[in-house]
Formats: C-alpha cells, structure tokens, sequence
C-alpha cells in the first residue's frame, strides 16, 4: 500500500510537470520566424487531471508575452525526462502580437501496475 501511494504521488506531481517540458529547454518551439519573449510556465493551466495507473491526455496552456503574430507550424513529440511514456506536442497556430496562449498537447501510454 505505501509503494502504490509513493507511485502515486510521483505519478501525480511528475506528469503535469513533462507538459511543460517546452519551458524547461533552451530552444525554440515555433518556427525561426515565430518569436515570443516570456513564457510563463508558473501559470500554465492543465485541461486534465493525472490518475496513477492510467493513461494521461489532455492539454496544458502555457501563457507568454511578447508574440510576434506571426504563424508557427506544429511541434515535434518532445518526451518527458521525469516520466516515461508521457510526451508533449505544441499545436501549431499564430501567435497573438503582445500576450498570448501557446496550446500543448500531451499524452502517455502509463503501463505500471502496482506492485502486490
């Protein structure tokens, strides 16, 4: 019982935190042309909740500042370091000149069964 709540807990507090894994990197994720200033990841809003056991979807978006209104394309699957299984994908859309939302997609294939 005390392993499957310390999964838990683990489960809980990292998956959240693999959405925002955009935040955590020196590069770019729009195209060269799309540029933001600040992303502010402390106030990011997750669309779902993560359950331990069970497979995660559901979106993260991570409001900045500084948007050029230029148009960006799609991102690549960016995989969670905290969290195996649990990738993260930024949509592709236009950014808003001045402040904005940037709209990550994120899903796992969370296969553990705790332990007996």
């Amino acid at each position: 019982m005390k392993t499957q709540k310390i999964l838990f807990i683990a489960f809980a507090v990292a998956a959240p935190l693999a959405a925002f894994i955009a935040c955590k990197k020196d590069t770019t994720a729009t195209s060269s042309s799309a540029t933001v200033t600040t992303l502010t990841c402390s106030s990011a809003i997750l669309s779902a909740t993560a359950t331990a056991g069970t497979t995660y979807t559901g979106t993260a978006t991570v409001p900045y500042t500084g948007g050029n209104g230029v148009a960006y394309s799609a991102g690549s699957a960016i995989s969670s370091t905290g969290v195996t299984g649990l990738t993260a994908t930024l949509a592709a859309g236009t950014l808003a000149s001045g402040t904005g939302n940037l709209t990550d997609s994120a899903s796992s294939s969370y296969t553990h069964r705790p332990l007996a």
